[in-house]
């Protein structure tokens, strides 16, 4: 029981995170039951429901704030049965690249007809969206991306919070938003470059000179999101 919960946590090579892999969910649990589930002992900033495995239930990739808050949960859900399951979850600290948390954000299954102004107005209700693009979606889906650049870390980690997985307004499908991820070195821009036009509107007052380069200059989609292996996610192509 106790024992399936700290498999791949203590004696292996993955490296603490603030990232839980976690199975033996139940096939009906939801992102909501999910979230309040490991809320119990910590902020839970998303929640990635995965593949259904017959009786072993549900997957789920479940992100808190920071990597003690997911040792809590480790440690407050060890031997937990889920209603209806026969055995424990089983938990690991999840593999892969660990989000660093930023003011710029990458939002995924926006509808076409969606415009910056709208999505401004969207996440400006947590906080002050300062600039927002839009991209086309290249991997042949019917929806739109972003790049939606906040005023302070706390108020993107706050749209993750209130806005990831859900379906805002009349949205047909959820949103995905998460942190914009930082290449591994800036991308500088020749001045030739276009830049992006400033869609909402923010007060000037008391500003420095205006930016020189994009917000997100040298951020990509995260990994999970990129269209093509290998490909970097150029933003600003004509």
């Amino acid at each position: 029981g106790a024992s399936a919960v700290g498999a791949g946590v203590d004696g292996s090579d993955v490296e603490p995170s603030e990232r839980l892999s976690v199975a033996g969910l139940p096939p009906s649990f939801t992102v909501t039951q999910v979230k309040d589930l490991f809320g119990e002992y910590g902020i839970v900033l998303q929640v990635k429901l995965l593949e259904i495995d017959g009786r072993k239930g549900r997957s789920a990739l479940v992100r808190l704030v920071d990597v003690d808050q997911a040792r809590l949960c480790l440690q407050g859900l060890s031997g937990y049965i889920p209603a209806g399951m026969v055995n424990p979850l089983t938990m690991s600290f999840a593999d892969g690249k660990v989000e660093k948390a930023s003011e710029v954000l990458f939002v995924k299954g926006l509808p076409l007809d969606i415009d910056e102004q709208t999505v401004g107005d969207l996440f400006g209700t947590y906080g002050t969206a300062t600039l927002v693009k839009i991209l086309s979606s290249r991997d042949g889906k019917p929806f739109k991306v972003a790049f939606v650049h906040m005023e302070t870390t706390a108020e993107a980690t706050m749209c993750i919070q209130s806005l990831d997985q859900t379906r805002p307004g009349t949205m047909p499908e959820p949103i995905d938003v998460t942190y914009a991820e930082i290449g591994s070195s800036k991308r500088s821009q020749p001045d030739s470059d276009p830049q992006p036009e400033a869609k909402v509107p923010r007060e000037t007052e008391g500003q420095d000179k205006p930016r020189s380069e994009a917000p997100w200059s040298g951020y990509e989609a995260p990994c999970e999101a990129r269209p093509c292996e290998g490909r970097p996610f150029e933003p600003f192509e004509g």
